[in-house]
């Protein structure tokens, strides 16, 4: 008689540990995915403020009048050079999309705007 308990004490027993092993494992994948998550956005944000800081160089670099201020002409032209639009692409935003916010950022309706005035705009 002793020993069907003590088959069942043996399995209840290893039963109880694997369950404790795999809660262990499986509580430590969740914080290593967390943490992975965590660093993912955190890269993802660095890279998105380094290129809108790439982009208002860019813009200042192009700025062929030397005002400080981006015509609408002279945006359309920047924002078709190859490295702008890999930058934007880079950011979710097509060409048409980036023309379609010069005018909504342009809102003394003056037809220029600042390269700071744009990357604002970009980041709402």
């Amino acid at each position: 008689m002793a020993t069907p308990v003590l088959f069942l004490c043996i399995f209840v027993l290893s039963f109880g540990t694997l369950n404790i092993l795999v809660a262990v494992m499986v509580e430590r994948i969740s914080v290593i995915t967390a943490d992975r998550r965590t660093h993912a956005e955190q890269a993802r944000v660095r890279m998105e403020a380094y290129m809108l800081e790439s982009m208002v160089e860019d813009l200042h670099a192009n700025d062929k009048d030397g005002s400080g201020d981006i015509s609408q002409k002279e945006f359309k032209k920047i924002i078709r050079i190859p490295g702008l639009v890999k930058k934007l692409g880079l950011l979710g935003i097509t060409i048409e999309e980036a023309e379609s916010l010069f005018d909504i950022m342009d809102v003394n309706h003056s037809g220029t705007v600042t390269p700071e005035e744009f990357i604002a705009g970009l980041q709402k």
